[in-house]
């Protein structure tokens, strides 16, 4: 997880409130906070940005307070604190699936991988395909690698190829050309007042993820309906792709290495451990099946035995 990538992307989200005129109170003491942080005063940060959750206000999300909040906590080291503050964003919000996958890099960062596979399971699941990108699905290979269940290095690469096979080609044409198949359907939305990405219609995994976060895009949407605005969202849309294909670019070399070096000690018989999930019961269970239920996708546990700790390998 890059903290300063995301933290920046916080910094765009404090001006886009800006833009929007959120309470002018709240929004001082976030960005107070945002910058005592970046000043790495990161205890004073975490008081301001626990005043800014105790208003009484709405201008400002709280789930994206409390992933700030997760975020700095990660950052400072205080990897417990943060935990319990990703465990508080709500799972209606669309910041969710990010916290599950930013919890697995804390939970990694503790050691404690069956736990980190655990949130991966629930982050990776299809049904938020268009909510993360490809580091759960190369994290998931990386555990496993280091636990040495070379099986499930496989598996999680074999995953992230059937989930993003048919999304990398759309990216990259939309990177390209700044349109792909469904860009003209989604401008024809915008252009009806149509901008939440839920009522669109369309795939939104053919879609840069969180398009609607961006604060250029968010500040067009509140520009009135022109053959100008249609080009500068295009251009926008443009640009997140190319970001998105680059990201994608180069997982996919660390992908080939974890699965070289996964191939190699397969090959060479070494004992390998499989993780098993696990429900609440205690009775082993297999989701493997199409079928999800949502009150199940945040209750999977899995089992992780270690192994030697891998030498002179980096990822």
């Amino acid at each position: 997880m890059n903290f300063f990538k995301v933290l920046c992307l916080t910094f765009a989200f404090a001006l886009s409130a800006q833009i929007l005129g959120a309470n002018k109170s709240a929004l001082a003491i976030w960005k107070k906070a945002l910058d005592l942080s970046m000043q790495n005063k990161n205890a004073q940060a975490i008081d301001q940005l626990q005043d800014l959750l105790d208003m009484d206000q709405a201008d400002i999300s709280e789930d994206l307070i409390l992933m700030t909040a997760g975020r700095i906590l990660s950052q400072d080291g205080k990897l417990d604190l943060a935990i319990k503050y990703y465990g508080q964003v709500s799972k209606s919000s669309d910041y969710w699936v990010e916290a599950k996958e930013e919890t697995a890099w804390v939970y990694t960062r503790k050691k404690e991988y069956d736990k980190a596979l655990a949130e991966l399971k629930t982050a990776t699941l299809p049904m938020f395909m268009h909510q993360v990108g490809p580091e759960p699905y190369f994290q998931k290979a990386l555990i496993n690698l280091r636990i040495c269940d070379y099986k499930s290095v496989v598996n999680s690469i074999k995953e992230f190829k059937s989930r993003y096979g048919g999304r990398i080609p759309q990216l990259d044409q939309l990177a390209k050309d700044g349109r792909n198949s469904i860009m003209a359907q989604v401008l024809s939305q915008i252009d009806k007042g149509i901008t939440d990405p839920n009522k669109m219609g369309v795939d939104l995994g053919l879609l840069p993820r969180h398009f609607q976060r961006d604060s250029e895009i968010q500040a067009l949407f509140k520009q009135p309906k022109s053959a100008q605005r249609t080009k500068k969202l295009q251009a926008r849309f443009q640009a997140l792709a190319k970001e998105e294909v680059e990201e994608i670019s180069k997982l996919l070399r660390k992908f080939q290495i974890a699965e070289v070096e996964a191939t190699q000690r397969m090959s060479m018989k070494q004992k390998f451990t499989e993780a098993k999930e696990e429900d609440d019961s205690g009775k082993l269970v297999f989701h493997d099946d199409d079928e999800v239920w949502l009150d199940e996708v945040d209750s999977y546990k899995v089992r992780a035995k270690g192994c030697e700790p891998l030498r002179g390998k980096k990822l």
